[in-house]
Parts: C-alpha cells; sequence; structure tokens
C-alpha cells in the first residue's frame, strides 16, 4: 500500500511540474494550441454553431406553441366551468335547494373558476345566488361522504 502512494505522489509531482512548464512556456502553449488546431476543425465550429441556432429558433417556436395551447386550455377550462355552473343552476332553480353532493361540486367549481381562473362573467352572478340557497343533506349522492 505504501508503494501505491509514493507511485501516487510521484507522477502527481510530475504532472503538476509539466503543468507548471507549460503554463510558463511560450513554446509549450503554441504547441498545445498548434494539436487543437489541428484536430479542430473551424467547419466544426460553424456547424455547431448553426446547429445551436437553429436548435434556439425550434426552441422559440416550441414554447410559442405551447403557450398558444394553454391560452386553448384555459378558455376551454373556463367555458366548462361556466356550463357546470350553468347547468347547475336551472337544475335546481324552481326549488332553490341544493343537494349536499352538488354544493360541494359547485364549492370546487367556485374556487377553480373564480380564484384560480379570475372568472368574470353571469356565471359569478349565478354562483352568488347559489350561495343563499338551502342545502338538503338528506339527498346525499350514494357513496358521499358528509365529513
Amino acid at each position: 500500500m505504501e508503494v501505491v502512494k509514493n507511485i501516487a505522489a510521484v507522477l502527481g509531482t510530475i504532472i503538476s511540474a509539466a503543468s507548471l512548464i507549460t503554463l510558463m512556456s511560450k513554446t509549450a502553449r503554441q504547441a498545445i494550441a498548434g494539436l487543437f488546431k489541428k484536430y479542430g476543425n473551424s467547419d466544426d465550429m460553424a456547424e455547431i454553431k448553426q446547429l445551436l441556432e437553429r436548435h434556439l429558433e425550434e426552441d422559440k417556436k416550441f414554447k410559442e406553441d405551447i403557450s398558444e395551447m394553454n391560452d386553448i386550455n384555459m378558455e376551454f377550462t373556463r367555458t366548462q366551468c361556466r356550463t357546470i355552473i350553468k347547468n347547475i343552476f336551472y337544475k335546481y332553480d324552481k326549488t332553490k335547494v341544493l343537494p349536499l353532493y352538488e354544493k360541494k361540486t359547485l364549492m370546487s367549481v367556485k374556487d377553480l373558476y373564480v380564484n384560480r381562473l379570475h372568472g368574470n362573467s353571469f356565471a359569478i352572478m349565478m354562483l352568488d345566488e347559489m350561495d343563499g340557497w338551502e342545502v338538503d343533506y338528506e339527498s346525499s349522492h350514494p357513496g358521499e361522504d358528509e365529513g
């Protein structure tokens, strides 16, 4: 084990000395730069640059497409919330009594539509009116937890 440590120490010293000489010596730096020029083709760099530019353009288009799809999804969700609110309103408009499961659904949709989607339409007037309606706790949906 001691032999391995000694060999590692000697190799570390040699590599450190070579690095120091390379940093200090102008000719050594030029030799290393020459190796990079020999094996590093400037055409490759131009090709890499073109690939990166094309990738950036594709990424920009992708982000625009995602943004457009997100806008569509948000509008669909707002419309769906309004439809749910409208359907519940007209289903129980005559009795003005909501079953417990419908009240819970309405509360969830109201939170989503008003607080998260910042909806503002006739649906909010319906929600405000339904807030004053009675809740029928006896007509729970089968399997509905009343907790």
